[in-house]
This record gives C-alpha cells, structure tokens and sequence, in this order.
C-alpha cells in the first residue's frame, strides 16, 4: 500500500472531486480543483480528519464514478519471492534514506551498498540500479509494489548440500558451542574429517563437497551470536554483552520510535444494565518515544489479542476527534501518522503472520525486545503503570497491584464505574493532564514536543480509511461456489463473484479478508484485475455489527441446547425400530414396493435374528401402510 505525505503536487480527491496541492505555507493547504483551475485552502489537520472520515483519498490521478469500490492488491497476494525480494530492495532505499535524506541521490550510494551487501549470499546492485529502485519508489508515493520487476523471475541463490549442513552444525554444536573456545580452523578440519568417512560410506563427491572459505565463514554468520557466547563464555557475560545502557535508545523525530504494550487495567467495572461486576478490562497503549505521547489506545473486554492490537493501530494512526464527545474533555488530541518502527515484546498476538503483513504494507518496521527484557520498551511499560497509577487506583472496584497492597478491600463489592466511564476517566486524564504535565526525562510537555515535531517531520499517512481497514483485516482462505463463500458458517454471495467464479476453473481456493468485529461482510481479492472486492452476508440482519466472538458463542449455545432438546438413548432406540419395521415391509412379494422402499436406504443395519414376519405395532396399524401408499410418500424419493 501506498503511504503518502503532503507536499506541492500531490493529488488528492476531496468528496469525489479531483485536486492537486499547488503550495504549502502556515500548515494551510492550496489546492487546485483539476476540473477548472479553482484555488481552495485547507489545514493540514483539517484533511487528515476528512481522511480518517473516509472523505480524502490521497495520491489518486483519477477517479471514475462507473468503477465499483474496489481496493487494489498488497504484497500478502505476492509469492514469498517476490516478497522477499521487494523486502530485499527496501532494505538499500531505507537505508539510503537514513544516510542521505528523502531525495533520491547516487552521492556515496556506493559505500551503503557495500555496506548491506557484505553480510549476505546475493550479489551487490549497482549504483544506477538502487538509484532507479529510489526513483520509482518515491514516484509511486512510496509504494512497495513499484519495487517488483515483474519481468524477471525468482532470484536463485547458491546452496549448500543438506548433507553438509547437516554435519556442519553437528560439529559446531560439538566442538565450537563449548567452554574451550575452539578456533573456526578447529571447526573446519573436523568437518573435513566427517566428510572424508562419509565418502567411504558411498556418497559421492558432490554430495560432500567441503564448501569453500567464504561459504564456511558465510554459515558462521547464521548462528545467534548470543548463543554462540552463551555457549563459549557464558550466559551472563553474554546478557551483559547485549544488553542497552546508558542513556538507552536515541531517536531524532516523533513516530521515529514507537512502544505499544497490553495490561489489565486495575479495577473492576460492572454493567450498565444490570450494575453487576463484569470484569477487569485490557488497555492497549501505543507510546511516541521522543515526545512521550500516547498516540492510540484501545479499552476493551478483548484479551490481549490481534484484535486489540489492529484497533490500538488504526486509532494511532487516524485522528483522534471523536473524544470531543466527553464532556470533560477539555483540550484536543492532536496525534496521528504511520509509527516508523515498532517496539513490541514477544507475545503470539506480535508474531502473527498478519501483524507482519500489516506491518509490511504500512512500512513499519517491527521490532521484538529481548525475552524477559521488558526495560527494552520500559517508556510504554512506565506509562501503563502511571494510567493505573492515576486513574484506576482511585477508582471504586480497584483491584490495586497486588494483594498485598489492596489488604482486605473487596474490589467486586465496591465497584460501581462502567466501561464507558473509565474510558472517558482515562481519556480526560490523559488529555487534560497527562499531555500538558513536563515529563521528567525531556522536561517538556508532550503536547508541546509533538507539535514541535510536526514542524520537524511530516508524519506518512494512509492512501485512505478504506485501505486502511482492508489492510488490519484477517485474511483466510476460502471455496467459492455458487452459493458464494461460507465463512463462519455464514454465506457470503454477490452478483460481482459471477466473473471471478468463472475464471477459477480448477477451483482453487480464494483469498479473503474479515473484520473480527464486523461479520456484515467480507473482502474478496480478484487475482485477475488485483483488487478487492466487497460482498456482503446473505444474512445482513443477522450478521451487520456482529463480532466474530459473539457469533461463535452463538453458535456453541444453539448447539448445547440442540443435545439438550430429545434424550439421545431414546431416539437412537425410535431409529432402529423405524429402520426395522422398513426392512420388513420392503419384503414383501411385490417388486415395485420393494424398490420404493429401498430408496429409504438409512444405513443401518437389520438387527439380528430378526423375525421375518411385521412388527407387532404395524401389523396392529394397517393405516400406516396403507397411507404411505396412497399419497404415494415414497416415489421419486422428492418428499422423503
């Protein structure tokens, strides 16, 4: 996906009317309506709030009302090549970037080259080739699928035997990984060594070939240098060795840095209808390490999750004006734009496979703290325990931190806050307070160091609200048929699957997105136009607004009181008495019967021993034969 900042000639669309920004001064926007040269003015701000109301859409040439709402491909529809390769790329231009500024310039390229290219297997690009990467990935607004040569096929790179490998790390783990700190040379003869006996065993020479010098020393580099010295000289001097002191992590500019942590929050909040304690709620934080703002939040009922983390994202990144509705909120929140990198600890929600993509698609760079290192991202860790601090402890229905502190107070018996009054609790104490207060590391207010950042850095923003929430979607797998796509086991069909049904002739599955909050509809991608496209549930009264989470208990609970309806021993027993008194009837002199009645093929089986004459009940009740025959129940087999 695209990611767009403002500056002179962006084209932009503005409720469906196309404009070009002729010039920026004072933070106001001039735009120049293409249809008949007419200059407008807009605050900066002003349009990221129309663009995270879904009214803007950044970086657009064109726009045709006939074209359904569609959104084009990412890189999650790519192969693994070509991500890896456009991965690959990014590396050189990010790097460049950081060296030599946003233009694109061959000014000591070279030297930024060699530097990323010495510690891997793939061939240096030239000069002129990073430059031209540079260049069209500014022209296309920063978009990463400008970087994919579709002319080209997969890269291939030189390998080693399996074999080889495989003995190549038996030895490290046998004669390097010690205590005796063994020299690489040491490590290289006695592989040498495994290979000459494994020739005597009858593998070829090709299969063992001692890999040369580079490639042995090449192979030294994929060990974790902390393992490696875990091993060999210990595991505290290694921990001592990697860990961060000092003054900590350096950042130059807002978003540059950006921490996001889950806690429990520290009271216990009831519900709204029936005043009942319900539980204590999860707090998502995403924390701005230069100016120590809290860029987005998410409270919520929802564990510590994919869900939480992808709502915390979007409202990080999106303005924050909807807390203009509380009423004790004074000030505004003036947060927004896509965090450059991200600072998180190793929880399974942070290495899903979709955070990954998302974080690819918005060209954040993710980053994982050390296993039981939290003080890698301690300013996040800091501010959750200020929220509670502030907020929760003060509450009714606290729960405070530990047992010990809270003593003999019954947190369930004096609650009495709402969900909705602790988020807007937190939400005025945060924006009233806690943004306006000098923090006691820069001695600056974060409100005020924001601002001042935005002077510095022009925050990168989503091409619109709608990719955006295609983007934070789960994506699955699906059969397309022609009832459409069954998701949850819900249905989802539409006439614009017609085209897309036709070409999937080998019936391959296809690649969907869903919003876990929202089963109303799903996104559909078309690999033959590479856009998305929305198709709504056949169910919308049920399934509009409905969360994934609901639906499933829904589900479990239909379910239960599905077993719990008829005794199960029962109505086994009345299905093998109904399956016997068939069998009977079916044998009966007449052909025609016969074969009607064994269509009514129930699959189980006759009980043995079994007298050959009817069951008492039938031959008591004549008219229950008599009346399959004369409404004729069993022919054709439509009405069984």
């Amino acid at each position: 996906m695209k990611t767009i900042y403002f500056h002179v000639g962006l084209h932009l669309t503005l409720n469906n009317v196309q404009y070009e920004i002729d010039r920026i001064k004072d933070m106001t926007c001039y735009l120049l309506r293409i249809q008949d040269g007419a200059i407008e003015t807009k605050e900066k701000k002003e349009l990221v709030t129309l663009l995270s109301q879904g009214k803007v859409v950044l970086g657009t040439n064109e726009l045709d009302d006939n074209e359904p709402q569609n959104s084009v491909a990412d890189l999650s529809t790519l192969s693994e090549d070509k991500q890896q390769l456009i991965e690959q790329r990014l590396k050189y231009i990010e790097r460049a970037r950081l060296m030599l500024g946003d233009k694109p310039t061959v000014l000591k390229l070279d030297i930024i080259i060699e530097d990323i290219s010495s510690g891997t297997n793939s061939k240096a690009p030239s000069v002129s080739t990073v430059y031209r990467w540079w260049n069209k990935w500014e022209a296309s607004y920063r978009d990463p699928l400008s970087l994919l040569n579709r002319k080209t096929g997969s890269v291939k790179h030189r390998t080693i035997n399996q074999i080889v490998l495989k003995e190549f790390f038996e030895v490290v783990n046998e004669v390097y990984m010690t205590q005796q700190r063994v020299s690489k040379l040491t490590v290289s003869n006695a592989l040498s060594r495994r290979l000459r006996k494994l020739k005597y065993q009858g593998y070829s020479e090709d299969e063992i070939k001692m890999p040369s010098r580079a490639q042995f020393y090449r192979l030294f580099k994929k060990l974790d240098p902390f393992d490696v010295m875990c091993a060999r000289e210990g595991k505290l001097k290694a921990e001592k060795h990697f860990r961060i002191s000092g003054a900590g992590v350096v950042v130059k500019r807002i978003l540059e840095r950006v921490e996001v942590d889950h806690t429990p929050l520290d009271v216990v909040v009831v519900d709204e209808l029936t005043l009942e304690p319900i539980g204590r709620p999860t707090l998502t934080v995403y924390l701005d390490y230069y100016s120590k703002m809290m860029l987005g939040l998410e409270i919520g009922f929802e564990p510590p999750s994919e869900i939480s983390v992808m709502k915390g994202l979007k409202n990080t990144i999106l303005t924050k004006d909807y807390a203009q509705v509380y009423p004790s909120v004074k000030e505004t929140w003036d947060t927004y734009g896509v965090p450059h990198a991200l600072i998180c600890d190793n929880g399974l929600e942070f290495h899903s496979h979709n955070l990954r993509r998302v974080c690819r698609e918005l060209n954040i760079e993710l980053q994982f703290c050390p296993k039981k290192q939290p003080h890698y991202k301690g300013a996040v860790e800091r501010l959750v325990k200020t929220i509670n601090n502030a907020v929760s402890h003060n509450l009714p229905g606290t729960t405070k931190t530990n047992i010990i502190e809270r003593g003999d107070y019954n947190a369930r018996q004096h609650a009495n806050c709402t969900m909705k009054q602790v988020n807007e609790l937190i939400h005025e104490w945060f924006i009233n307070v806690y943004q306006n207060t000098p923090h006691r590391t820069t001695l600056r207010t974060p409100a005020e160091l924001w601002k001042e950042g935005l002077n510095q850095v022009e925050p990168i923003l989503p091409e619109s609200l709608e990719k955006l929430n295609i983007i934070t979607c789960k994506e699955a797998l699906k059969t397309l048929s022609h009832k459409g796509i069954e998701h949850n086991n819900l249905f989802y069909n539409s006439n614009i699957l017609i085209g897309l049904r036709r070409r999937n002739i080998k019936n391959e599955k296809v690649s969907i997105r869903f919003d876990a909050m929202d089963l109303g509809y799903i996104w559909v991608f078309d690999d033959f136009y590479d856009e998305f496209l929305k198709v709504t549930c056949t169910t919308p009264e049920y399934a509009d607004g409905l969360s994934e989470r609901a639906h499933k208990a829904i589900r479990k609970e239909l379910k239960e009181k599905g077993e719990r309806d008829f005794d199960k021993e029962k109505l086994q027993e009345y299905r093998e008495e109904f399956t016997n008194n068939m069998l009977e009837l079916s044998k009966e002199d007449k052909l025609s019967t016969r074969t009607k009645f064994a269509r009514l093929n129930i699959g189980v089986k006759t009980v043995p021993n079994k007298p050959k004459t009817l069951s008492s009940s039938y031959k008591n009740n004549t008219s229950v034969i008599s009346s399959f025959k004369k409404f004729d129940v069993l022919d054709g087999g439509d009405n069984e």
